[in-house]
């Protein structure tokens, strides 16, 4: 004011918005000191005369509107004049400006846990624990199991769905037409219609490696191997390569095999067996893939239980097809070296995974980023046909489930405990449902426990029927990505049920808040915390906000929006400005 004795000036409050910063709070009261009210400005800025006092905020960009306009207009307008004595008055006396709402915090954001179903997956390959299945190398086993292999495999949902009863290559079929029309011959031999009756057992040499039959038409074929003509002209049409090599081969390219031709013939001959026209068409799922050379069901020495022992052929090794076995479990696999990559991609060949063939196809161009997610779509393939085939059925189950309602639902403890840990621990340790083959559920509905195995079996789950109980089930058997997506849909839920209305609103915010509480669900605690906090008004004035109390009352009074210190300076703004309106009237009145 020295140099400039007759210029305009205001006073200029800056970092408004640090006034309802809690941190910035707590760093002035530790060193003694506080924030200068509006009230005490306007008093500084009437002493000093200054035009006008402004609060502003560069972060929030509030208050900067009002004081450049206010003091552009102010100089526009030349609030200093003389009078006719020639002395100075201010025309303008300092003005009084609403407080600044301080901005809404934004709504704690829920992150979903990763799908982990392919590493779940992943830890039944070749695991001992509740398999079923053993396949058989020299001198080496890999273990597996039905459930998983059905439905992430058509070859092997054929060989264990479509046929219950064991086969062999062998000549170990079944015997004198079970489950087959009988006919009696005159003396007393039976036979069956539409089969080939051997009383004793075929070499494997006079069998067709595709059909499994004792052949009638043995040709070679370009591959060097002898099959039923009628079978390979079928198989290389359809597919184009050899069931052994494969290799591309013509099927056209035919040599009758004389010599195994009068084998055969012989064999039949001396072993007295009946020939007896087959059907036109075989159908398929009465033969075993090329790759397989036996089956067959015995008693397991580690379970006690039955399994089924498949015998594959000498050209795929067991280190070979544990990557085969890695890939239905999970829908890809670990190695990238390219010659191994070859022999993986052939043993595919032999299972029918076309998918198997693309990723390692994928792997050898260099193209590998395209296979997580062949590997994701795949991974919910399986969780689909798993569903389909095995969901609360008791196809291959070994447990099962009752709840409250004696309503029961059959569960397959492979896939159980490799999706929930702690039914992993109850299974596998020293309780008494290790043993029981019903486990009780208490405290549960049908459709709720219905959706948590939904959720085990394909890693999707119908969270919209029963949310907050999905929640609970999710927190008590330890399955923390399906708790995170209840977390993640009951958020969504409060915000489109409180949309119009939050005191009158059916959903109580409170009783979530609770229920998060009890169940460790910390993201949903929060964003309660903050939903009751950031609308206190109407919160506080609905019948369950009286529940509150400790720590959460505690949190929501000292988190309110808007702050006490707002409604304070609001207070304040309300009564100057009455008085201001009142001298006004007063003025008019005189006039």
């Amino acid at each position: 004011m020295y140099h400039c004795p007759g210029a305009l000036y205001v006073l200029v409050g800056t970092k408004s918005d640090l006034k309802h910063d809690p941190v910035s709070m707590a760093r002035l009261a530790e060193k003694g000191i506080s924030v200068i009210s509006t009230e005490h400005a306007q008093k500084v800025a009437k002493d000093v005369g200054a035009y006008a006092y402004y609060e502003t905020s560069a972060l929030t960009q509030t208050g900067l509107w009002e004081l450049f306009d206010g003091t552009a207009r102010a100089v526009h307008k030349n609030s200093i004049s003389t009078n006719k004595k020639g002395k100075k008055q201010e025309i303008f006396k300092p003005q009084i400006f609403p407080p600044v709402l301080p901005k809404q915090r934004s709504a704690p954001y829920v992150e979903i846990i990763t799908n982990r179903f392919a590493e779940d997956m992943k830890s039944l390959v070749n695991n001992k624990e509740y398999s079923d299945v053993v396949f058989e190398f020299a001198g080496e086993e890999l273990r597996a199991h039905r459930i998983v292999l059905a439905s992430a495999s058509e070859l092997f949902h054929k060989l264990f769905l479509d046929h219950q009863e064991p086969r062999q290559n062998n000549g170990e079929k079944k015997k004198k037409g079970d489950e087959k029309t009988k006919e009696k011959k005159e003396d007393g031999e039976e036979k069956v219609k539409g089969q080939v009756v051997a009383p004793v057992e075929v070499p494997d040499e006079y069998c067709c490696p595709i059909s499994a039959e004792i052949m009638e038409d043995p040709v070679i074929a370009e591959d060097g191997h002898t099959y039923e003509r009628k079978s390979i002209t079928e198989w290389v049409t359809r597919k184009g390569t050899s069931p052994m090599t494969r290799e591309p081969i013509s099927p056209t390219v035919l040599i009758l095999n004389r010599v195994l031709k009068g084998q055969i013939d012989q064999w039949k001959a001396n072993n007295q067996v009946v020939s007896v026209e087959k059907p036109k068409e075989v159908p398929s799922n009465n033969r075993l893939p090329p790759a397989i050379t036996s089956i067959r069901v015995q008693k397991d020495k580690h379970s006690g239980g039955l399994v089924t022992r498949i015998t594959l052929i000498p050209g795929i090794s067991a280190h070979i097809f544990l990557h085969v076995l890695e890939f239905l479990y999970t829908g890809l696999i670990s190695p990238r070296d390219k010659e191994l990559m070859s022999a993986i991609k052939l043993a595919a060949h032999s299972f029918e995974c076309e998918h198997l063939v693309t990723i390692c196809g994928n792997i050898l161009e260099g193209l590998d980023e395209l296979n997580p997610s062949i590997g994701t779509w795949l991974n919910d393939q399986v969780g689909e046909k798993m569903m389909e085939l095995f969901f609360n059925k008791p196809l291959y189950s070994d447990v099962k489930f009752l709840l409250p309602d004696n309503t029961s639902f059959y569960g397959h403890k492979c896939i159980i405990t490799a999706r929930c840990s702690v039914l992993k621990r109850m299974f596998s340790s020293g309780f008494a449902e290790a043993k029981q083959e019903v486990v009780k559920i208490p405290d549960t509905s049908k459709e709720t426990f219905s959706a948590f195995l939904t959720f085990l079996y394909s890693a999707h789950a119908p969270i919209e029927d029963d949310s907050c109980g999905l929640l609970e089930l999710s927190d008590i058997y330890g399955v923390p990505r399906l708790l995170t997506l209840c977390e993640l849909y009951i958020t969504k839920e409060v915000e489109r049920a409180t949309a119009e209305d939050i005191k009158n609103s059916d959903i109580s915010v409170v009783d979530i808040l609770l229920l998060s509480q009890q169940h460790g669900a910390t993201q949903l605690e929060e964003f309660c915390l903050h939903f009751i906090s950031s609308n206190y008004q109407p919160m506080s004035k609905r019948d369950d906000f009286n529940k509150l109390s400790g720590k959460n009352r505690d949190y929501v009074k000292e988190n309110q929006w808007p702050p006490l210190s707002y409604l304070k300076e609001l207070d304040e703004y309300n009564k100057a400005t009455e008085a201001e309106e009142g001298k006004k009237e007063e003025t008019c009145c005189v006039q």
